[in-house]
């Protein structure tokens, strides 16, 4: 045999292959944990809207969501902004469906972070290849958002 020895990671990949494990854990924590989140969410004002009804509320919600409201050009009851999430979080007591939309939120939000997270963590391992991946990710979710698509 020529070379009889087996042949061992250099000590700056090892180093490079456990750090990228690590951000890997952290990124797969993130999503898991944010997507329980929204899902907890989303169930509890579920939940909250089927004690509504019960109560008596409107039992008519799918005309109400679905229905056009003459007066915004939008379907009543419908969260489309940041800001109506929150004032529907501020009514007491709580309107379920802007906690179905706050859950909603973070489920859609949380990949973004995993990726914002990811970018300073691949320039701390010196992966270039996929700190270039999550910068063109990070800036076409950017670009998405400002645009509004």
């Amino acid at each position: 045999m020529v070379n009889s020895r087996p042949s061992q990671p250099s000590p700056e990949r090892t180093g490079v292959v456990a750090d990228s494990r690590k951000l890997e854990i952290l990124v797969g924590r993130i999503l898991f944990w944010g997507g329980l989140l929204s899902i907890l969410i989303v169930l509890t004002g579920f939940g909250l809207h089927l004690l509504a009804g019960a109560a008596g509320a409107d039992r008519d919600l799918v005309g109400e969501v679905t229905g056009p409201d003459s007066g915004r050009g939008q379907a009543s009851g419908v969260f489309i902004s940041g800001a109506q999430i929150i004032e529907g979080l501020g009514r007491r007591p709580f309107d379920p469906l802007a906690i179905i939309a706050l859950g909603l939120v973070i489920l859609l939000t949380t990949p973004v972070l995993a990726v914002v997270l990811a970018v300073p963590a691949f320039a701390v391992i010196r992966d270039y290849r996929y700190l270039v991946i999550s910068v063109l990710i990070l800036a076409i979710l950017a670009a998405s958002f400002l645009i509004g698509a």
